[in-house]
């Protein structure tokens, strides 16, 4: 397994024409599904997954390690304090939480200063300060009130939403699920392609044409 990952090609997300051809290959299904009013939630999570390994493999695995630990600590906090909440809201537990779930984020930024430390940082991956937001968004949703309840599915998907790890946004839970539970209208869903389509070829002119011009 881990020689098959060493093996992988290195996707660096926007960093080259190529990568935007192999992304509209695998969204053109999901696209094409969506116009149709279907959704693909096995091929999307694939989908993703590949994307995600792909822009953190290396000729190292450290990234892809750190992310599967950065991962399974949140999922352990976020349902440690959804287990919490059920029945109790004290607000220095709150900010304990807050502050766990922030900490390898902190480590990640601290790390670089300390002259003496040679080894990378245990949780340093692309889009680890996305994620971050993400999860601690979850638990002030908790806090409040207005997030009660969700599955872990849920929870992975929001988490690790693809285009999160190279570009954002920073999110909320309940609209961020709300819109993947409504397959958006036709017509609204050819306006969101032709944006997609006019926001791409500005990128294509500013990271292609003007950045080789300049």
């Amino acid at each position: 397994m881990i020689d098959f990952l060493h093996h992988l090609p290195h996707l660096e997300a926007y960093g080259n024409p190529q990568y935007f051809v192999y992304l509209i290959i695998a969204v053109l299904p999901i696209f094409i599904g969506l116009f149709f009013k279907k959704r693909f939630p096995v091929y999307e999570a694939l989908v993703s997954l590949a994307f995600i390994v792909l822009m953190l493999t290396g000729k190292h695995l450290n990234q892809l390690v750190s992310l599967l630990a950065y991962v399974v600590w949140q999922i352990v906090l976020v349902y440690s304090y959804k287990f919490y909440r059920k029945a109790r809201d004290n607000k220095w537990v709150f900010y304990f939480w807050v502050f766990l779930a922030i900490l390898p984020l902190a480590v990640v930024k601290i790390n670089p200063l300390m002259e003496a430390n040679t080894h990378a940082s245990l949780f340093g991956f692309l889009g680890i300060s996305y994620l971050t937001f993400r999860s601690v968004g979850m638990i002030m949703e908790m806090r409040d009130g207005t997030l009660t309840d969700f599955t872990l599915c849920q929870f992975l998907r929001f988490l690790l939403f693809m285009p999160t790890f190279s570009s954002g946004p920073i999110d909320r839970f309940k609209r961020f699920n709300d819109d993947y539970e409504k397959i958006p209208e036709r017509d609204d869903l050819l306006d969101m392609l032709e944006q997609a389509v006019r926001y791409m070829m500005l990128g294509f002119l500013y990271k292609f044409i003007l950045a080789y011009i300049l």
